[in-house]
C-alpha cells in the first residue's frame, strides 16, 4: 500500500460517523440540521444560493426551496431523515 494511502485509511480509524438525522426548512434561504451526536445547527445557504448556476437558480424559488432532497430522500418541511 503506498504510503500516503496507509496514512489516509488510517487517519479515520476510532472515528464515529454523524449522520444528519432531521432537516428542517427554517426560512427561504436557511436550513436547520439536527445530527446524530445531538448537535443542531441552521446553516445559511446565501452564498450558495448567490451563485449563478443551472443547478442553484432553482433553489431561489422558496417553494422550490422548501421541496429540498437529502441524499435522495424527499424532505418536505420537517421530515426524518436515515
Amino acid at each position: 500500500m503506498p504510503v500516503i494511502s496507509y496514512f489516509f485509511c488510517n487517519a479515520f480509524q476510532g472515528l464515529t460517523m454523524i449522520k444528519i438525522l432531521r432537516a428542517e426548512v427554517v426560512t427561504d434561504k436557511v436550513v436547520r440540521l439536527t445530527f446524530s451526536d445531538g448537535g443542531t445547527g441552521d446553516y445559511d445557504l446565501t452564498d450558495l444560493l448567490s451563485l449563478d448556476t443551472e443547478m442553484v437558480r432553482p433553489l431561489r424559488e422558496p417553494e422550490f426551496f422548501a421541496d429540498f432532497f437529502w441524499n435522495s430522500v424527499p424532505c418536505v418541511g420537517v421530515a426524518a431523515l436515515s
